[in-house]
């Protein structure tokens, strides 16, 4: 190569030419390289799974709170059935609300710990 940035050779769906950076060693970018699809096609799987509602909230929910959650789901069915009474649901979100109340400094803490951690290898890193 003669030291300047090869772009990608390949066509966009639209028709226009690509116009990002090829990858070294190859005549296309990540993104229309051959050997690259499996690799695409993975991330396309995971990142519709991380994109989904149900999963950006159960992620949200604290590991100790899982059972919490399928109980209070479970609670509304039966609220909407008929087979639980309000005043039973109501106290059982009670509860659930201060579980979470428990929970919450300790998953905060779990997350700065990690950052702290992350931080301290970056500047060792950096040294």
């Amino acid at each position: 190569m003669d030291g300047h940035a090869r772009v990608c050779i390949a066509t966009k769906r639209n028709g226009e030419p690509c116009s990002v950076q090829a990858l070294p060693g190859s005549a296309y970018c990540f993104a229309h390289d051959p050997a690259s699809a499996d690799q695409r096609s993975e991330w396309r799987k995971q990142g519709g799974k991380a994109r989904g509602h149900a999963h950006r909230l159960r992620r949200r929910v604290p590991d100790g709170l899982r059972d919490v959650e399928t109980a209070l789901y479970r609670a509304l069915a039966g609220l909407e059935s008929g087979s639980v009474e309000p005043t039973t649901a109501n106290a059982m979100s009670n509860i659930a609300r201060a579980l979470a109340a428990l929970h919450e400094p300790a998953e905060i803490e779990k997350r700065l710990t990690a950052i702290e951690t992350e931080l301290n290898r970056l500047g060792k890193a950096a040294s």
